[in-house]
């Protein structure tokens, strides 16, 4: 066996050293042009195609920052018309509290028995923030003339508003 295996690496060796001229004269010639030009444009596609997807990134990125201040200057805006809603609610609030302050003054001054039969035909959320600012000597003389029944349900709801 011994000998076959020896015969093995030689005829190796035999291969190669028939090749070697062959081989000697590829390095000898250098790079084939051919393959040299494939790699070239290859590595130009490829540059091109690493452009195009940065245009196309830095595009999305300054699409996203315009989204980005259009967002920010709406939310600014919308701020500031909360605040002026607020501010016009507060003022609304502030003259539908006088109204009612006056209102609840000249029931006050009135007779009893007139404001009684006056508030017994307004609707019972009317008559309850009327009765609900008026003194509690005032509202019980008026009370005192009106129906018992209503005179209990608004008096029922004064004590356990809903």
């Amino acid at each position: 066996m011994r000998t076959e295996t020896a015969a093995f690496p030689a005829a190796l060796l035999l291969c190669a050293l028939w090749a070697a001229p062959a081989l000697a004269a590829d390095v000898m010639q250098g790079p084939d042009p051919a393959l040299e030009a494939i790699v070239a444009e290859a590595a130009q596609e490829r540059a091109e195609a690493i452009q195009e997807r940065e245009r196309r990134v830095a595009d999305a990125e300054a699409r996203v920052a315009a989204m980005r201040d259009e967002l920010t200057a709406l939310i600014a805006k919308n701020e500031a018309l909360r605040t002026e809603l607020n501010e016009r609610a507060e003022l609304v609030g502030q003259a539908e509290n006088e109204r009612l302050t006056r209102v609840i003054k000249v029931y006050e001054a009135m007779e009893p028995e007139e404001a009684a039969a006056i508030l017994d035909g307004m609707a019972e959320p009317v008559a309850l923030q009327i009765f609900g600012g008026m003194k509690d000597r005032a509202a019980a003389g008026i009370m005192g003339f009106m129906p018992k029944s209503k005179a209990a349900r608004l008096g029922e709801r004064l004590a356990h508003p809903r």
